[in-house]
């Protein structure tokens, strides 16, 4: 059974903090948990590092979070959707994982001259 999430994400860079909201369509029971929300972050970020001492996501020199994890109801997603678009948390994981500079086998369906 699929779930929705509305995700807000934080990021603080010097004396600026901004907020960014997701809309996640996903299969998986472990939303909220340090491992997913690592998951997100990196996707969302572009690369996180845990730093233990002050117990904080960095990504580059910026301070970043979950902010906030919503789930949705089924009678306001579709009214959601009209206004975000939808990410797939499954896709977003797969995204993370793939390659930056892929083989030429994992350009599929890409013509080659």
């Amino acid at each position: 059974m699929s779930r929705w999430y509305l995700i807000t994400a934080f990021c603080r860079n010097g004396f600026y903090e901004t907020y960014s909201e997701t809309l996640v369509k996903t299969e998986r029971n472990d939303v909220k948990t340090s491992e997913w929300e690592k998951e997100f972050l990196d996707w969302e970020f572009g690369g996180v590092e845990y730093n233990t001492d002050d117990e904080h996501y960095w990504s580059d020199c910026r301070i970043i979070s979950v902010y906030g994890v919503l789930e949705v109801p089924k009678e306001d997603i579709e009214v959601l959707k009209k206004y975000k678009y939808v990410y797939s948390f499954e896709e977003i994981v797969r995204e993370r994982d793939a390659p930056l500079n892929p083989l030429p086998q994992q350009l599929v369906g890409i013509e080659r001259e």
